[in-house]
């Protein structure tokens, strides 16, 4: 079936009857605009609040999915645990999160595919408490760590982090609180020494006094962040369902770029920002606004540093394809035909 789409696409054959032809099938044309979503209702699950998913708030705030035939009901979870049962148990359509849970489903043989690359951010960066200066002084007190789960992006990011500078499990404690905004309350209240903070997060960190110990930057430049992905089953049976919905998110990615005030004001509103800090939240949209890929493009060296760390946590013993993983036929339709709405 992909072969057939490719071929025709390479030899330039773009008939409407072919296309017919093409979706009866049950194939994606291109990035089949013309074609009726299977499911005209989804569920789009977040595993947490943060400016990773910005383009699917300011898609879903701005109604831009219904103009792509979509009613979406977008729900957030506590972390990328809790996300990917509720992925595996068809609680929901669609689950954005991050990509080590594709990699987890792999390694425990569970039908679930990445399809699409939501942002690739390389901005987690480690704080701390203002007295906590260095990684060998939270090595020396044992320093417990918030992340949203053990096992979730941001406890394996910190993992990661900290193990570039010497530091392990044994040295550090990880708590699992939630999302960034206990992470952050939970440092505030001196009830852990340290947390991984992303946009706008960081730039309040700084201003509050706190300390930044480590950023994923300066190890990392080519880092996937935040994917799409669903069951095997429905990546098949929907096609164009999937392809609404990323339309949807380009349409948001776009309006980002032409309103980043804008774009600021609806993650304020998500991640429950304080509104006298605005100018923070607006910087933070014009740091990682073109960090949103529009035409869903893996970030390949970034995937290969979290396969490379679950060989060396004893997780996987050999290193898959990123095929095992990740169904790459939506990114290669609309690298081919970019989508640029009209209406």
């Amino acid at each position: 079936m992909s072969r057939i789409r490719r071929w025709s696409w390479r030899i330039g054959i773009g008939t409407t009857s072919l296309a017919i032809g093409l979706a009866l099938l049950g194939g994606v044309v291109g990035q089949a605009g013309a074609q009726a979503p299977e499911k005209a209702t989804v569920t789009v699950g977040t595993s947490v609040r943060d400016s990773g998913f910005l383009s699917i708030y300011v898609a879903n705030a701005k109604g831009l999915w219904k103009r792509e035939g979509l009613d979406v009901k977008l729900v957030t979870f506590r972390g990328g645990v809790d996300a990917f049962q509720a992925a595996a148990g068809g609680a929901v359509d669609v689950m954005a999160s991050s990509v080590t849970e594709p990699i987890d489903a792999h390694i425990s043989r569970h039908p679930i595919k990445a399809f699409w690359s939501v942002s690739n951010l390389p901005v987690y960066e480690l704080w701390s408490r203002a007295e906590i200066k260095s990684p060998a002084q939270l090595k020396a007190k044992r320093g417990k760590v918030a992340v949203s789960g053990i096992g979730a992006l941001s406890h394996t990011i910190a993992a990661f982090m900290l193990e570039k500078v010497g530091l392990t499990d044994r040295d550090i404690e990880f708590l699992a609180v939630g999302g960034p905004g206990e992470r952050l309350a939970a440092l505030r209240a001196g009830r852990v020494d340290a947390i991984p903070a992303t946009p706008p997060g960081h730039l309040l960190l700084e201003e509050e006094g706190f300390n930044r110990l480590l950023r994923l930057r300066d190890v990392v430049k080519d880092f996937q962040y935040e994917v799409y992905y669903g069951r095997e089953a429905f990546i098949r049976s929907h096609p164009n369902t999937l392809n609404a919905v990323i339309r949807g998110t380009i349409r948001g990615i776009q309006a980002m770029k032409a309103n980043p005030e804008e774009a600021a004001e609806i993650l304020m509103k998500v991640i429950n920002f304080p509104a006298a800090k605005r100018s923070l939240a607006v910087a933070a949209v014009k740091e990682v606004v073109n960090d949103f890929p529009e035409d869903g493009r893996f970030a390949e060296e970034g995937i290969d540093i979290f396969l490379n760390f679950y060989r060396k946590k004893g997780e996987l013993k050999e290193i898959p394809k990123h095929e095992a993983f990740i169904d790459y036929s939506f990114t290669r339709e609309f690298q081919a035909r970019p989508y640029r709405p009209t209406n």
